[in-house]
């Protein structure tokens, strides 16, 4: 397992659950959204300045294999511990999120700062014939957005 990114998990707002990814890669794409600013650039005297986007899209792929009771939310409701990461992982997507009370979900990518943001997609995928997980064992990718919009 030495071809993985130590570091990375996601925690959610309020700190009460986290996972442990065992990540082979993590990208990462900012954007300005300066199509979007040139589009609605005809609100500025509406609005009374620019409006900024600011976009950052993580994108953590790994795998779920040897998973152990530490690395998620809930593991002793799982017999199956590959099988209980990819349920409880789903489920994250479905019920995490931003809060008045605690804001947004965290991102940790080795010694960087926390990136703040929300999960945008989850992907699994159980692959019986590939030769290094096989059935039981799962790929994932999951993607976390933070959006900020404000006028400059």
């Amino acid at each position: 397992m030495s071809d993985l990114i130590d570091g990375v998990r996601l925690v959610r707002n309020d700190g009460s659950e986290e996972f442990v990814f065992k990540a082979e890669s993590v990208q990462k794409q900012q954007s300005n959204d300066l199509v979007t600013d040139s589009v609605i650039s005809g609100l500025r005297e509406i609005i009374g300045g620019k409006l900024v986007f600011e976009r950052e899209v993580l994108r953590v792929e790994g795998i779920i294999s040897g998973t152990s009771n530490e690395q998620y939310p809930n593991s002793g409701s799982y017999d199956d511990n590959d099988l209980g990461f990819e349920r409880e992982l789903d489920r994250a997507s479905k019920q995490w999120g931003w809060t008045s009370s605690d804001g947004f979900d965290l991102l940790y990518w080795g010694d960087r700062s926390p990136i703040q943001g929300v999960l945008t997609q989850v992907n699994a995928t159980e692959n019986a014939t590939d030769p290094n997980l096989g059935p039981g064992s799962y790929s994932f990718t999951v993607e976390f957005t933070y959006l900020d919009a404000f006028i400059a």
